[in-house]
């Protein structure tokens, strides 16, 4: 037979997607925890090991998680490694016209000393020289320190603190090369602290030269 709610005891509509809501919500929070039990253990574990010597199975136990919950968040360890590059932070210090010359090369600079204190100096020069994956992990389009070259190359035009007379692109290049050449000659000294010195010093230069 049919059966009939009272107005008593018939869930509401809203009732019911709000228990929906929050249940995906904690699903939801529960995923991103898991990721980042993943995330954490597969720096710690490829930053004493390198990539090619960590396992899957290694960074699941390191984390506590099984490989079920691995692959239920992540395709593979490219997939992985991918996202442990799009980990690392970059923190804006300054925004729209506030921002400055100085202070884009030393946020750019800031997301390479964050990417190192994730993953290691060791790693990252493996990741760019041995794995030969570096600029597609690093320079990617999507990365957040591309994407904030990019805003702040538009903000610094904008401003009149830079010359619009050259592609965003050409520039962007530019820095890219120059972080590129100043990471081999860190690994070639073993030192790196000039790392950071180097970046922050030639992306400063380079934007200087578009002065106004």
């Amino acid at each position: 037979s049919e059966v009939h709610f009272s107005c008593l005891t018939a869930p509401k509509k809203c009732d019911i997607i709000s228990y929906m809501y929050k249940k995906m919500t904690k699903q939801a929070q529960k995923t991103q925890a898991t990721k980042q039990k993943i995330l954490d253990a597969s720096k710690l574990l490829m930053r004493e090991r390198g990539f090619e010597n960590t396992s899957i199975r290694d960074i699941c136990s390191e984390a506590g998680v099984s490989t079920g919950s691995f692959y239920n968040i992540f395709s593979s360890k490219e997939d992985l490694l991918l996202s442990v590059f799009y980990d690392t932070r970059v923190y804006f210090m300054d925004s729209g016209h506030d921002l400055d010359i100085a202070s884009v090369a030393r946020t750019y600079m800031g997301m390479y000393k964050t990417l190192i204190s994730d993953i290691g100096f060791d790693y990252l020069c493996e990741i760019f020289f041995a794995g030969r994956r570096g600029n597609k992990l690093l320079f990617n389009e999507n990365h957040p320190a591309t994407k904030y070259i990019t805003d702040a190359l538009a903000h610094l035009k904008e401003a009149g603190k830079i010359r619009d007379d050259e592609d965003p692109g050409i520039l962007e290049n530019r820095i890219k090369s120059a972080c590129i050449g100043a990471l081999y000659a860190s690994m070639c000294l073993e030192d790196e602290e000039i790392l950071y010195e180097i970046i922050e010093k030639n992306v400063y230069a380079i934007l200087k030269d578009k002065a106004i």
